[in-house]
């Protein structure tokens, strides 16, 4: 061992001396943290090393096996170790072997030798794998002139390896690189081996190689993480052979056969799935590709025997060959046969079949030459074949559908078929029209609205046909049984209440025809007689046996064009005036539409002599023109209950000129609305006196309805009979508060202000008491 002054003493005299790069010796820095010039070197590991000598700041300096004397050329050896040093002579270094190794330093452009006076011993691991010869095994492997082991190329060829020290973690590799034993290789152009087993207690090894392409290839052997070179003896290294036919054109030759593997295989079932008679309906009414699709496959789908014949024989011939050729290109038999099941299953059957099974029509259209080319090429053994069994198993016919399992196959693709729901309900309905009679869809005679022949067309009579709301009306004579006639509202166009016509004289006058069928009458048949255009509307009958008598008709209900297309449509046909649902049900209709009750206005009228002085039909248009030209009498104030009770207080009156009284006079004050219901006024106005006529429905007084007093500015004087109607204020209010207590819920904040607006001369209203309506002549608000 040196000690540290010595050491120190040897560095201050290296760094003076101005000498060129020499190496004069060695330090290495051993287990224990000291220097020592007698440690040997561990193979593969990195060691600290103290150069002594002279020039050596920032040298690099190499590491060579050759023993040479002090100054001569390094030789190189494929890759030697090298590094450099800092400016104390410091460096490490990897010896890749055992052995003696000796320094080089660069001296321009080569590299001198210090001698064989200064060196490092590598001491190696005995575990460490040696080969020593290499031979190959199985038929493809052979021998050549100069020794070397021959292997085909693009091959799995197992390997034996001779040598010492084989083990679980020995690792081999071939490179394409020559040069002795010992050097490192290349680490880019190595070619990695697989499946090594040691044999004979390390003394051998089995390990599996493929050549990439021809020439020469020698052992690499791993070393604490580097590849050492086992040198380019004939022994240790092999050579490899390209066969005649390419790896590449047979493995083309493979993939090109198993592509028409699978296209047999997917067009067998993606064509025989298409029957003719699915094809002439996607001929008919697909889309214009689909169309196309279906006229080239629809010939040869025609000839379905031969078409399968001539797949199945194509079929068949490419998987041998397939087969074959595997079993050729691979060394191990139960390996191709394993594959070749594995590629013709996958690639050749389940994933073709699974794809053709959807898109069967375009991928058929598409291949069909190749269908045509193979159907020619096997015409010798298909066409025979296939007359066979034209001649055994007969005509094929396709898919036919009746009427339960076309509605039954609609429902099941209903999730996925471009349809609607109403459309489906459609054509399902359109399907049961001939298991459906007349007896499942008709109104029972007992709930249909119906006239009596000696009925008299008045204002009530009419009032009622516009409030049921039917268009065709039955007319029967004694009994319901006994139908005589049928009125349509349209006849009633020309007819005025006021002249209470017969209904019958109607009813003579247009004669529509009657149209009766039986209660077991198909809705097909219904529909066909309906649209002759006699009639949309039929009675239904059943025929009653009688021991003592001949059979009789008896008349059960009613049934209606509406009701064949409810059935077809599978849907309620609810028009603004229908109240119910379903008749037969009787399920009421929640947003069904309020009609007018005109028979209100039957009791509207009553005057000051207790007497009817306006008709119903004028109380019905007074009130109209109130609830919609007034805006103190609209539903924003009074609601249609309310203001229908107040026409019918005492507020019609009649005046004639004769009794020289006015309606109005200038200046004197009044609390009443007035509205000229009949006959003509003169309304004298100002001091000016400015005169003018004014006829019905023209009103006064409004300002009475807001104040409760007003006196007017004007004269209105009746120049004939008048009928008009006098609304006082006091009514009026009671009117108002009786709105206000009728409706449902409170008014919004803004009518309330428009009411107070209106209604009052800015003071607060106060609720009406039973003494003041009672007081107004008011009898009490009707609901609304």
């Amino acid at each position: 061992m040196v000690a540290p002054s010595t050491l120190l003493m040897v560095l201050g005299a290296a760094a003076a001396a101005a000498v060129a790069a020499t190496v004069d010796g060695v330090l290495v820095l051993g287990r224990d943290g000291r220097w020592s010039t007698d440690e040997p070197v561990s193979v593969g590991k990195k060691t600290s090393l103290l150069l002594l000598g002279s020039g050596l700041a920032r040298e690099p300096v190499s590491f060579t096996s050759r023993d040479a004397e002090r100054g001569s050329t390094c030789k190189q050896e494929g890759a030697m170790p090298r590094s450099s040093m800092d400016g104390n002579g410091s460096t490490t270094v990897v010896l890749p072997w055992q052995g003696r190794w000796f320094f080089c330093l660069r001296n321009g452009n080569n590299w001198v030798h210090q001698g064989r006076a200064v060196s490092l011993t590598a001491a190696g691991d005995p575990n460490v794998a040696v080969v020593s010869g290499v031979r190959g095994g199985g038929e493809m492997v052979s021998t050549s002139k100069g020794g070397y082991a021959v292997l085909p190329v693009d091959e799995e060829v197992l390997l034996l390896l001779l040598g010492t020290h084989f083990s679980e973690l020995t690792r081999i590799t071939l490179t394409t690189e020559r040069s002795i034993r010992g050097v490192l290789c290349r680490e880019q152009v190595l070619i990695e081996t697989r499946g090594l087993q040691p044999l004979h207690g390390g003394l051998g090894a089995r390990v599996t190689v493929r050549l990439p392409h021809a020439g020469l290839y020698y052992v690499c052997v791993s070393l604490a993480g580097r590849w050492v070179h086992q040198g380019a003896d004939p022994l240790v290294t092999l050579e490899g052979e390209s066969t005649i036919v390419p790896f590449w054109f047979n493995l083309l030759l493979v993939g090109t056969l198993l592509v028409w593997s699978g296209l047999f295989s997917g067009l067998t079932l993606g064509l025989m799935a298409l029957d003719k008679t699915e094809l002439k309906v996607i001929e008919s009414c697909g889309t214009p590709e689909e169309r196309d699709y279906a006229r080239k496959i629809l010939p040869l789908r025609r000839r379905g025997n031969y078409l399968l014949c001539s797949l199945v024989l194509g079929n068949v011939c490419v998987n041998s060959s397939f087969t074959i050729l595997l079993d050729e290109m691979l060394s191990s038999g139960p390996v191709a046969v394993l594959l070749s099941t594995l590629g013709i299953v996958m690639l050749g059957e389940i994933i073709p079949q699974a794809i053709c099974s959807r898109y069967g029509l375009a991928i058929g259209a598409r291949t069909i030459l190749i269908t045509k080319l193979f159907m020619i090429i096997t015409f010798p053994l298909s066409w025979p074949i296939s007359k066979l069994l034209d001649s055994v198993l007969g005509e094929e016919i396709g898919n036919v559908f009746d009427r339960e399992k076309l509605t039954e196959y609609l429902r099941i693709t209903k999730d996925y078929a471009q349809l609607e729901n109403e459309e489906l309900n459609i054509i399902f309905g359109a399907l049961e029209l001939t298991k459906k009679t007349a007896a499942d869809i008709m109104t029972r005679i007992e709930d249909v609205y119906m006239l009596p022949y000696d009925a008299v067309l008045d204002f009530e009579t009419m009032s009622e046909i516009v409030k049921r709301g039917y268009t065709r009306i039955p007319v029967y004579d004694g009994s319901k049984q006994n139908i005589v006639s049928l009125l349509n509202t349209k006849d009633l166009t020309f007819v005025d209440p006021d002249d209470a016509i017969p209904l019958a004289t109607v009813c003579t006058f247009y004669k529509h025809p009657l149209s009766f069928v039986f209660e077991d009458e198909t809705l097909d048949s219904l529909l066909r007689e309906f649209k002759k255009g006699h009639s949309h509307m039929a009675f239904v009958r059943q025929v009653v046996q009688a021991e003592d008598r001949d059979p009789a008709y008896h008349v059960t209900g009613l049934v209606t064009l509406e009701d064949v297309i409810e059935e077809i449509i599978q849907s309620e046909i609810i028009d603004e005036t229908d109240v119910l649902m379903d008749n037969r049900r009787k399920q009421r209709r929640k947003d069904a539409q309020l009609l007018q009750d005109f028979s209100d206005f039957l009791k509207i009228g009553s005057g000051q002599q207790g007497k009817n002085v306006v008709s119903a039909q004028l109380a019905f248009a007074t009130y109209q023109f109130l609830s919609t030209g007034v805006r103190a009498f609209t539903s924003e104030f009074v609601t249609p209950a309310v203001l229908r009770r107040l026409m019918a207080q005492n507020i019609f009156f009649s005046l004639k000129p004769s009794t020289g009284k006015n309606i109005f006079d200038a200046g004197k004050p009044c609390d009443f609305f007035t509205v000229i219901l009949e006959g003509r006024v003169r309304v004298t106005v100002g001091k000016e006196s400015l005169v003018f006529e004014a006829g019905p429905f023209s009103y006064f007084g409004l300002p009475a309805l807001e104040r409760g007093s007003f006196v007017p500015d004007y004269t209105v004087t009746p120049l004939s009979c008048v009928v008009f109607m006098k609304i006082g204020h006091s009514v009026y209010m009671a009117a108002l508060r009786a709105s206000r207590l009728g409706r449902p819920e409170e008014p919004p904040a803004e009518v309330a202000v428009q009411e107070t607006a209106v209604l009052s001369n800015g003071a607060k209203q106060t609720p009406v008491t039973s003494t003041e309506l009672k007081t107004a002549g008011w009898s009490g608000p009707a609901k609304a």
